[in-house]
């Protein structure tokens, strides 16, 4: 669980799972939380995206974590669907 404060968030919406499947290059740059069992565990952000013999990969970078960790597009689709979009200032 975050020791932090959270920032504002709003859920992400299913045109915007729309938009990030089908332009993966849409969530670079974007901040989320995660969330499980309604508690919010970890800030994540994407820092890149790239395209791996027929398969999206996702550079991520947790909270606290110093390198980014390969996600795979469908552990990607599992992350989003437990997490909040933190919106920009």
């Amino acid at each position: 669980m975050r020791s932090k404060p959270n920032p504002p968030t709003r859920r992400i919406s299913a045109k915007d799972h729309i938009l990030f499947k089908e332009n993966p290059t849409a969530l670079v740059d974007k901040q989320f939380l995660l969330e499980e069992d309604q508690k919010i565990n970890c800030l994540y952000e994407v820092t890149e995206v790239r395209f791996l013999k027929q398969n999206w990969e996702y550079l991520v970078r947790f909270e606290g974590c110093f390198d980014c960790v390969n996600v795979s597009g469908q552990e990607m689709v599992e992350m989003l669907k437990k997490s909040l979009l933190v919106k920009r200032k």
